[in-house]
């Protein structure tokens, strides 16, 4: 239970304190009296009694210093006021304007400080943009040269192509052209000579329905670029046997492992 020392007010006059001072004494009493019922076994004094006595000393010494103080009394006159007041404003004048002083020299700092970053930021700006334009420009020159290269390779294949294109029908010129000179069809009379020594010749094939070396070696080319995964002809009666033998001895064709009337051109590539 909060005690009702605190509700009482002392005042500055003597009488009232001696009369707040006799409250505060029944209330103790009041209090001591409240201890003993609660607990009988305490016997003796409470020790809020010696502290609020301390209390009631210091009060009293401060009470007298305040009336054996002699008190400051201006003078009636206006001139003295008027100084005084002076003096007061004066004063103040001075500390605000030491105030004004003080944060104008802080404003000063930190237009200072402020301009200073503004220059360290626009300075961390032009290098950040340096750098990402250099980066950019980079970027540009590497794809104008991947681009670059990129055409610069097509149109070497192009050429290429062309130079290759060009290349094989002047072989294809020049390889028939030296089969018409050296490996002409056999006369009537060579034919019939080769027919009668080959017993499973045909009577019905004359020299007319047979195939030169230039049409063989057509025949096999084109299906080499017609069927690159399956480039085998199949002989018939149209081959002349002996150019057919020719191309196998030469290592010009090959035969098929497991059909012998099938031949394609040895990859010389690979």
């Amino acid at each position: 239970m909060s005690s009702p020392i605190k509700n009482i007010t002392l005042h500055n006059t003597e009488g009232d304190f001696f009369e707040s001072l006799n409250r505060l004494q029944e209330v103790d009493t009041e209090a001591i009296l409240t201890e003993t019922l609660a607990f009988p076994e305490k016997t003796g004094v409470a020790p809020s009694c010696g502290l609020l006595a301390e209390k009631v000393e210091h009060t009293k010494a401060e009470i007298n210093i305040v009336q054996n103080s002699p008190l400051a009394i201006l003078p009636d006159s206006k001139e003295v006021h008027y100084g005084v007041i002076k003096e007061e404003l004066e004063k103040s004048i001075s500390e605000l304007n030491d105030t004004l002083t003080f944060i104008n020299a802080e404003a000063r700092e930190l237009q200072i400080e402020i301009h200073e970053e503004g220059s360290w930021n626009d300075q961390i700006s032009d290098v950040v943009l340096d750098s990402l334009t250099k980066r950019l420009n980079e970027q540009n020159f590497e794809t104008n040269d991947a681009e670059g290269a990129k055409e610069k390779l097509k149109s070497e294949i192009a050429d290429k192509t062309a130079k290759a294109n060009i290349y094989f029908k002047q072989l294809l010129k020049d390889s028939s052209q030296f089969c018409s000179k050296y490996f002409k069809l056999p006369s009537e009379e060579e034919f019939n000579d080769v027919q009668k020594k080959l017993r499973s010749a045909d009577k019905t094939v004359t020299v007319r329905n047979m195939l030169s070396l230039k049409d063989i070696i057509s025949e096999l080319m084109n299906k080499c670029f017609d069927e690159p995964n399956h480039p085998y002809i199949v002989l018939d009666k149209r081959y002349w046997p002996p150019y057919v033998e020719l191309l196998l001895r030469c290592q010009i064709v090959v035969r098929h492992p497991d059909d012998p009337r099938r031949v394609k051109l040895i990859p010389f590539h690979l």
